[in-house]
């Protein structure tokens, strides 16, 4: 069985509209699942046996990959959306993926970030990469 998540991508702020579009891969030590797509939605088997993935994300040109994230972060148990995205330099702290501490100018050129929203309780998670 398959569990659907709903998936969108964002570069500084702007949504871009993904349907079909995109592919998502969970390489773990021993499994690696190249995600079913349908739309803007990703579809995650949820008989995971590795304990941790890296998450692999590509649209066009852009491949976004965040390490370390547990087999119950990805099958949670409640509807969940991930969003995808980039933020450049100036960053915008508002929308979570950028710290105070990223602001210093010229640190990072931009950060990369995997959300996990979830829909129906908890605070989420946000996984992110800082590019020099």
């Amino acid at each position: 069985m398959e569990i659907g998540i709903k998936a969108s991508f964002e570069i500084d702020d702007s949504t871009l509209h993904l349907d079909d579009n995109f592919t998502v891969l969970l390489d773990g030590p021993i499994q690696k699942i190249t995600c079913r797509i349908a739309g803007d939605t990703l579809f995650v088997p949820n008989n995971l046996t590795d304990t941790i993935y890296k998450v692999i994300f590509t649209y066009k040109e852009a491949v976004l990959a965040f390490k370390n994230v547990h087999r119950l972060d990805i099958v949670p148990g409640q509807r969940v959306h991930w969003v995808f995205g980039i933020d450049n330099q100036p960053f915008n702290t508002i929308r979570g993926a950028a710290f105070a501490e990223d602001l210093e100018p010229g640190l990072y050129s931009k950060i990369e970030f995997l959300m996990f929203d979830l829909q129906e309780r908890g605070d989420g998670l946000l996984f992110r990469n800082k590019i020099k």
